[in-house]
């Protein structure tokens, strides 16, 4: 699928928000330091917010970023797999709109970059990609108003949580404005499934 000569895709957000109380309590029921999604559920703790967006059509990064060609490179050469510690999310607090020209999140400072989830990044069914990253209390505490898909696409650094992007990692999507919350705290959880067709 293409619009005006840009690769497109549909995607679906979904983000759950826990609490301090709920983190901490988490952290204490399974001994874990960060629970992230996958233990709140396995815990039974529900969410006290879950904001779900889409389906709608994304902008690959093909220029800046190299969205389309980094996809591409994965079928015909031996650069970086996507797993779990060289693909990831990141989230600013800008609502800039998505171009296919940006090579990176807009936000002037507010930003965090986040590993995927253990199992993550998955197939489900046959078209759809899916990421899923963990927000710990004291990351990404600011409006997220904007969200990408990022990977490493040369040499080997892995993504890592940080604030700043490093030269190694492409982003591969850009959606904004998201207007998902204002993170002050607690456990957030950004699942994005993106449909190729």
């Amino acid at each position: 699928m293409t619009r005006d000569g840009i690769g497109v895709f549909t995607s679906r957000v979904l983000c759950e928000k826990w609490d301090d109380d709920q983190a901490g309590w988490a952290q204490r029921r399974s001994g874990l330091h960060a629970p992230a999604g996958a233990d709140f559920h396995r815990l039974r703790v529900r969410p006290y917010e879950v904001m779900e967006q889409g389906p709608g059509n994304q902008l690959l990064d093909t220029t800046g970023g190299a969205g389309a060609s980094s996809i591409i490179s994965r079928l015909i050469t031996t650069n970086q797999v996507w797993d779990q510690t060289h693909c990831g999310l990141a989230v600013g607090d800008s609502a800039t709109a998505d171009a296919a020209t940006q090579s990176d999140l807009q936000a002037a400072s507010n930003k965090w970059y986040e590993d995927n989830d253990a199992s993550f990044p998955a197939l489900s069914g046959t078209q759809i990609l899916q990421v899923k990253a963990s927000y710990a209390t004291g990351d990404a505490n600011f409006a997220w108003n904007e969200w990408g898909v990022f990977a490493v696409v040369v040499g080997t650094t892995a993504i890592t949580p940080a604030a700043t992007l490093n030269a190694n990692w492409r982003m591969i999507n850009r959606k904004a404005p998201a207007a998902l919350g204002t993170k002050v705290s607690g456990v957030w959880t950004l699942t994005i499934d993106l449909t190729f067709t």
